[in-house]
């Protein structure tokens, strides 16, 4: 399996350069959905080597589901914020066919329903947080639901924005082995994130917004004097991708194999 968790002395091999599953392989399936999550690319260890990323939000009833944007609109056949809906109603949407046809009946997953693919498929999750004012009780529901699914706590990352950060303090609040992932999504916040992470202890992965490491090669230097690891989000085509291989992150967010 893709090693996430250490990073090499200075002078040792090189590491391997890494492609994580931006929302899945959303390529072959339909974004954030178990399908997307289940095809030959993310067990292939040329590919994505089981590692993804997804992003998750609160129902109206207080469940967690499996979706990036705010209403259901976009990426199923229903319509409606995600917060105003209950679970049984977001169930109900069909979450494939708006892809393609022959993913007709897909559903939203639940975070349980990931966190035991995950867990049967030996998959390590970038849990992209988008559950506004995450708090103490999100944290533990979190990370309880993650290791009751027989998950090991080093597969997950919990991610946060700029606009959150403080958020992976409420998560190592919880539990202090916890892994943390921080996106920077601005220029300004570059110099600076070193600073606002500088209270949680072992930073552990950056990713950079790809505008800002294609053009700033300097700004990845920079970030890989304090975090383990640092990559590039979010690559969605070949002249993207070779760009960013060559500006030399640790890998990239991808939307493509």
């Amino acid at each position: 399996m893709m090693n996430l968790h250490t990073r090499s002395n200075q002078g040792a091999e090189q590491r391997p350069f890494r492609t994580i599953a931006h929302r899945g392989d959303v390529s072959n399936a339909p974004e954030n959905t178990i399908a997307a999550f289940s095809t030959s690319n993310l067990y292939d260890p040329n590919v994505f080597n089981r590692v993804i990323e997804a992003d998750f939000l609160k129902t109206s009833d207080g469940k967690y589901v499996v979706i990036h944007d705010t209403t259901v609109d976009r990426t199923t056949n229903g319509t409606g914020n995600v917060a105003d809906l209950t679970l049984a109603e977001i169930k109900e949407l069909d979450a494939g066919s708006w892809y393609d046809a022959s993913f007709a009946g897909e559903k939203v997953p639940t975070m349980q329903e990931l966190f035991e693919h995950c867990a049967n498929n030996k998959i390590t999750l970038w849990f992209d947080n988008k559950i506004s004012n995450l708090d103490s009780d999100d944290a533990k529901a979190i990370l309880d639901t993650w290791i009751n699914a027989g998950n090991r706590l080093h597969n997950l990352i919990f991610f946060s924005s700029e606009n959150n950060y403080s958020w992976a303090g409420t998560m190592r609040a919880e539990n202090p082995s916890v892994r943390l992932g921080f996106f920077v999504n601005n220029n300004k916040s570059v110099s600076a994130v070193v600073s606002s992470v500088g209270a949680y202890s072992k930073p552990w992965i950056v990713s950079l917004e790809k505008s800002l490491a294609l053009t700033y090669t300097t700004n990845i230097s920079l970030l890989k004097e304090t975090f383990d690891l640092v990559f590039v989000h979010t690559v969605v085509n070949g002249s993207e991708k070779t760009t960013a291989t060559g500006k030399s992150p640790d890998g990239i967010l991808s939307d493509i194999t």
